[in-house]
């Protein structure tokens, strides 16, 4: 049986710049804070392969001993929204069995960034940490994006076909953050035949990394049409990002 979520709803905050919490989207994916652990393409984990697919559809998880109760509300709410929309199932272990031979995520404390590495690690290893900043831990929709990479998903502007439905002012981002928009290769990573989404929780805003905040470093393209209000959301994974998730982890019978 297949996994279905409701049709994304939209919503967001008024659009202040410089503001703390005038957009937490924008704070969070504004990339002063995202972790830049996995974006070399040498690198990469190849989530289109079985290897980097946890195995089981099982990810079993622990928090580091400096999180609060209300911190490990945030996370464990953002993990139940995939357990109740997919057939990948987050399991809370103690950390004696995750350290005595299990793999499994920690969800740790970071002082100001938030990210993790993409797909099951397969080198020899003990535990796959996903960094979270105090603000991160606000937002379940950022406990999500980074949890979406560890499950072995990719920014979707990092889509090989994303030429096709978006463009990227380069003139617009610094040269040191151009690794940021590298693409996929389809070698290393596949869509699973979901069509590009503008309104995923893993696709990057209209200002990533602009050094014009005023200036969007992200156009939807002139013949195509966002049927969102904006590029990208924290608020929840979208219907394409279940749909994805199902599809990789073969949810569907």
């Amino acid at each position: 049986m297949c996994y279905f979520i409701s049709k994304l709803t939209c919503c967001f905050t008024s659009f202040v710049l410089l503001s703390y919490f005038a957009n937490c989207e924008e704070y969070f994916e504004n990339y002063y804070d995202e972790v830049d652990s996995d974006e070399n393409p040498a690198s990469r984990n190849a989530v289109r392969w079985n290897a980097q697919k946890w195995p089981n559809n099982i990810i079993p998880y622990t928090f580091s001993d400096e999180y609060t109760p209300a911190q490990r509300d945030t996370v464990e709410r953002a993990l139940r929204y995939f357990n109740e929309n997919t057939c990948v199932r987050f399991e809370q272990r103690n950390k004696s069995t995750t350290i005595n031979g299990e793999r499994g995520v920690v969800y740790t404390t970071s002082g100001k960034r938030c990210g993790t590495k993409v797909g099951y690690q397969t080198l020899p290893a003990t535990t796959h940490n996903v960094f979270l900043s105090p603000l991160c831990l606000t937002i379940p929709g950022a406990v999500q994006h980074e949890t979406m990479h560890v499950m072995g998903i990719f920014h979707e502007q990092s889509r090989f076909d994303r030429d096709e439905y978006i463009d990227i002012d380069w003139t617009n981002i610094d040269i040191q953050n151009y690794h940021n928009f590298i693409k996929v290769p389809v070698e290393y990573a596949k869509p699973y035949d979901v069509p590009y989404d503008y309104g995923s929780i893993m696709h990057y805003s209209e200002y990533a990394f602009a050094k014009n905040p005023l200036k969007k470093s992200i156009k939807v393209r002139s013949d195509k049409v966002n049927p969102f209000p904006r590029l990208g959301q924290l608020i929840k994974p979208s219907e394409g990002d279940i749909q994805k998730i199902n599809r990789m982890y073969k949810c569907c019978k």
